[in-house]
């Protein structure tokens, strides 16, 4: 591979500090404008006022996207896939009224022509983002930063789309290393480090029954995960959970039978297809528990399908320990963690924002969650999309927490005829 470094796009922030990766079972860049299309570079509004001493972070994503810029946003995302050597990404701006797009290139209009009609379609919502890097370029850059600083040192990497940069967890050991390793380029780098502590795994809702709901208990070895998205392929009806829970035989805390193992892509295929495995042996509902944990009631959403969310979208999650929590905010997708070894790809990362306002908290799930559906609303009362299943959580040295979940087009990676079984 053709040495990427060194560039002209100069990274204000070159190190920043992250701490504690657990996963849960229990036991806008500045840029110059371009128009096209009657769609327009139009930056993110600038965050109000100072930034609280109580949120050293600064302030994102605020308020509450309406519906036709969700469903725009998936579309885009779903098309600018198909051209990573395109574009960088998309991602909802920080008032999450319109679309930023970025492209690396100027002539977008006539390499993704499908790309640039949904743009004019939709000009007034889609903001042109110019920026250096193509996703293709950005992950070659990550596979030599990796390289160079030593694959065993790299414990989490995503693409940071609205600053079209990569962001590297490496050990503190290898921090040192990472800095002297990258001294000549790191003013013209788009890598940023983040020093790791820790990495672990660890591993409702309590009494269900068949056909299975997800976000319930589930039990083996003598720890606790949730039920995740039940799934159809071949013939097979199954349901997936989180690879990384041990055991191979799961009940429910009361001791009904709830699948045994039909496969895992953890530990050993994690890297290609994330970390997830499928239980089968028993039925398993399109239903998910929308309650409190400590709820008495079956209340539940229907997932009608599998969709992706992008970056500034929210999503929700339900698990055994701390029931339905929403007003998650996705801020990668795509991205990689190792723990204890073992590298997960296919992952999206999140922060959970329960006012709104900008900023993170630490309200998110806890131990006991892996396993458990990630989903978004839809414009359908009482019915909801599938988006993946809990990995876990990481904290850095200011307390900010960030949380992670295992996309479903990880599991189509392994087998592309697997689909949501209704």
């Amino acid at each position: 591979m053709s040495r990427i470094f060194p560039i002209t796009r100069r990274i204000l922030e070159l190190f920043s500090v992250s701490l504690a990766i657990a996963a849960l079972a229990i036991p806008q860049p500045t840029a110059s404008g371009i128009s096209h299309n009657s769609a327009t570079f139009r930056p993110p509004p600038s965050p109000t006022g100072e930034t609280p001493t109580d949120h050293p972070e600064p302030r994102r994503w605020y308020g509450e996207a309406p519906p036709q810029v969700d469903s725009l946003i998936e579309k885009l995302g779903e098309l600018t896939d198909r051209h990573n050597d395109v574009f960088a990404g998309v991602a909802l701006a920080f008032d999450r009224q319109t679309v930023n797009i970025y492209t690396a290139a100027t002539d977008y209009d006539t390499r993704a022509p499908e790309v640039a009609k949904l743009i004019e379609l939709n000009s007034r919502l889609v903001n042109i983002v110019p920026v250096e890097h193509s996703k293709t370029e950005l992950l070659e850059i990550e596979q030599e930063a990796t390289a160079m600083v030593g694959e065993n040192n790299v414990l989490s990497s995503y693409i940071d789309v609205t600053q079209n940069r990569v962001v590297v967890g490496v050990s503190p050991d290898a921090l040192t290393k990472a800095r002297s390793t990258f001294r000549e380029f790191l003013d013209d780098s788009p890598v940023v480090f983040d020093a790791v502590r820790s990495a672990q795994d660890s591993v409702g809702r309590y009494d269900d029954y068949p056909r299975y709901f997800m976000g319930g208990e589930i039990v083996a070895m003598g720890s606790s995960c949730s039920t995740g998205i039940p799934v159809t392929f071949d013939g097979v009806k199954g349901l997936l959970t989180a690879g990384h829970c041990p055991g191979s035989r799961y009940t429910t805390p009361q001791g009904k039978f709830v699948g045994n193992q039909y496969t895992t892509a953890y530990p050993g295929n994690a890297y290609k297809y994330g970390d997830w495995k499928i239980l089968y042996g028993s039925t398993y509902a399109p239903n998910v528990f929308n309650g409190p944990a400590n709820s008495s009631t079956a209340s539940n959403y229907k997932i009608t399908g599998i969709t992706k969310r992008r970056v500034g979208q929210e999503v929700c999650s339900s698990g055994r320990t701390t029931g339905q929590i929403c007003r998650y905010v996705i801020e990668a997708i795509d991205s990689y963690l190792t723990v204890e070894g073992v590298r997960s790809e296919k992952l999206t990362h999140i922060y959970h924002d329960g006012d709104r306002n900008g900023y993170s908290d630490c309200n998110g799930w806890r131990d006991g969650d892996s396993g458990g559906p990630l989903y978004a609303t839809t414009t359908t009362a009482g019915s909801v999309t599938a988006q993946g299943i809990v990995k876990g959580e990481y904290r850095n040295y200011l307390g900010r927490c960030r949380y992670s979940y295992t996309q479903f087009d990880g599991v189509t990676a392994w087998r592309s005829n697997v689909r949501l079984d209704r």
